[in-house]
């Protein structure tokens, strides 16, 4: 702030235009017109650039104000911008949901099991006539032996790799102990195609036709066992099996005959039921 010495009685003067602010009541220079208090303090003014001065830098006094259509403008572009990055967003997180793998329904008891007899009769079967045809070569019979045991440990392997074979609305009747769910069943079953691969362990083992004919018994009596649980299992899951499915069966034990061998040397075929 500057006072005039021309000035009655030396009154501040205005800092722009040097005229006497007079009466501190006037808010306003009366010569410049601006603000009485903007007028008395703050820093000095700067000059004005000289004419064709390229510089552009606004007053520090006086900073240009942003026009409230500038600022309208961006917020609605920050509005926008918003609202298509969620619309992008949903729309990606649909996108995620529609190309994720939907879960598989269960397979019933019933599909399991046809699926697993499917898979493992026709096997089965397969060394089955193998045994029964190498009447004369006991290697390949044995072979066959083997085969026919690792076939029926599948089967059941794969059975108890099933958590529940209980149909639907089925239960143990409760007025007869000798019923059995569906799942105890299986276990009988399994039970029972153990037991037979236990059997089949020692015909693997044999040394000669007569170490075979020696456990025929036991073969036989291990299918018929195997069998029996299989047709009770079967019915009650799946159904009775229909003509022309099949149903398990045992080799025919029928030790293999040394080529030199006559035919009265040669052992009768016990076979399964």
């Amino acid at each position: 702030m500057s006072f005039d010495q021309d000035s009655p009685m030396g009154l501040p003067t205005c800092r722009y235009c040097g005229s006497s602010l007079g009466d501190p009541n006037i808010p306003l220079c009366f010569s410049c017109g601006r603000p009485r208090a903007d007028a008395l303090g703050g820093p000095e003014p700067q000059a004005a650039p000289e004419t064709g001065s390229t510089s552009s830098a606004p007053s520090p006094t006086h900073p240009p104000a942003t026009p409230a259509g500038g600022r309208r403008r961006r917020s609605v572009a920050v509005v926008v911008g918003a609202a298509a990055l969620v619309v992008a967003v949903i729309a990606s997180a649909g996108m995620w949901v529609a190309f994720q793998p939907k879960p598989a329904t269960p397979a019933t008891p019933a599909e399991n099991w046809i699926r697993l007899e499917n898979l493992w009769m026709p096997k089965r079967e397969h060394d089955r006539q193998v045994v029964t045809d190498a009447t004369v070569d006991f290697a390949a019979q044995l072979a066959g032996y083997k085969a026919f045991r690792d076939d029926t440990l599948g089967w059941m392997n794969d059975l108890a790799a099933v958590k529940s074979w209980d149909v639907a609305g089925a239960s143990q009747d409760p007025s007869n102990p000798d019923t059995f769910t569906s799942t105890q069943l299986v276990g009988q079953l399994i039970q029972a195609g153990n037991d037979e691969v236990a059997v089949l362990d020692k015909v693997a083992a044999a040394k000669t036709p007569d170490d075979v004919l020696a456990i025929a018994a036991q073969v036989v009596g291990a299918e018929r066992s195997f069998t029996t649980r299989y047709d009770i299992a079967r019915s009650q899951i799946a159904g009775s099996a229909q003509p022309g499915q099949g149903t398990p069966g045992a080799p025919e034990v029928t030790p293999a005959v040394p080529p030199a061998a006559t035919p009265a040397e040669s052992v009768p075929s016990p076979r399964s039921v």
